[in-house]
């Protein structure tokens, strides 16, 4: 429950003001925006998969009441029916918080900024190989797409993004070779690398056990499936690689004429560029402020 209002934006509604910054941020980066569209395009079959876990999320909400945890109460939070989008919205999250890419492209502007482009680009690790051209053709460094300073080490917004999570993470996995295990069998050993100090944690133990076959392993809460199990015949583990999966990019937006430029090519400003929600502020003792978020 946590995680999905986390995902949604609506942290505010637990920690009140102090928490408008970080739902303005999620609601900007619109992992629940995204997820009603994909909801509304998915095939048959993974729309079946993702809605009977949903319908038994929401069986348990409304018949075992009375086992609902205690931090529900202590928190003030009420269970709510769970939606296939509440799902989607979680998977981008866990994807989200896999990638590293965009720090690495932010730490490299403000390097711009601070030293000029030149110096940023004897300094800055290359993330490609030398010796592939460039898409126009030439050899060179991925920073020289940073041509000027943009200031960013002014914004606080962006610096936000910096600071998510002091935990340095990696990941990793191993197998064993059977002829050096103790039982004879090969053995598969994973290390996702996720924070599990949060609350809640990133991971829960699951299995799934009938007279025709034996699955063990663990889940991620508010999806279905097992991410990392194992059978009577194998191991599935994950690891990250951490590939450059986020990309920062300028607009340079033109109120009058309701244009905006991106990589140099002016365009209309899609209606959808700017967004204004509604959200439910928690204020001391108990009551609630609604205020218009605005994200771009």
């Amino acid at each position: 429950e946590v995680t999905r209002r986390f995902a949604q934006g609506r942290i505010c509604e637990l920690a009140g003001e102090k928490a408008r910054a970080l739902d303005i941020r999620m609601r900007t980066l619109g992992f629940f925006r995204n997820a009603k569209q994909q909801a509304a395009i998915l095939a048959p079959e993974p729309r079946h998969l993702f809605q009977r876990y949903v319908d038994g999320v929401n069986a348990y909400i409304e018949t075992r009441k009375d086992t609902h945890h205690l931090e529900f109460r202590l928190a003030g939070i009420v269970p709510t029916k769970w939606t296939v989008q509440d799902s989607l919205s979680l998977a981008y999250l866990l994807s989200w918080n896999s990638a590293a890419n965009l720090k690495t492209e932010i730490i490299a502007q403000m390097l711009v900024d601070a030293i000029g482009t030149e110096k940023a680009k004897s300094l800055f690790p290359l993330n490609i190989n030398p010796d592939d051209p460039s898409e126009n053709g030439q050899k060179g460094y991925v920073m020289n797409a940073l041509k000027e300073p943009l200031g960013l080490t002014l914004d606080s917004k962006i610096r936000g993004y910096l600071s998510d999570g002091p935990l340095k993470i990696g990941s990793n996995n191993w197998a064993v070779s059977s002829r050096f295990s103790p039982g004879g069998k090969p053995i598969l050993a994973n290390d996702p690398h996720l924070d599990a100090r949060i609350l809640p944690g990133p991971w829960y133990p699951c299995a799934l056990i009938t007279p025709n076959f034996r699955i063990v392993g663990t889940g991620f809460p508010g999806l279905g499936g097992m991410i990392v199990f194992r059978n009577e015949h194998v191991a599935v583990g994950v690891t990250n690689s951490y590939g450059d999966a986020q990309d920062l990019y300028i607009e340079t937006w033109t109120p009058k004429t309701r244009i905006t430029t991106w990589k140099g090519t002016p365009r209309s400003l899609s209606p959808s560029w700017k967004k204004t929600s509604p959200s439910r502020i928690k204020m001391p003792p108990a009551a609630f402020a609604r205020k218009p978020f605005k994200s771009a």
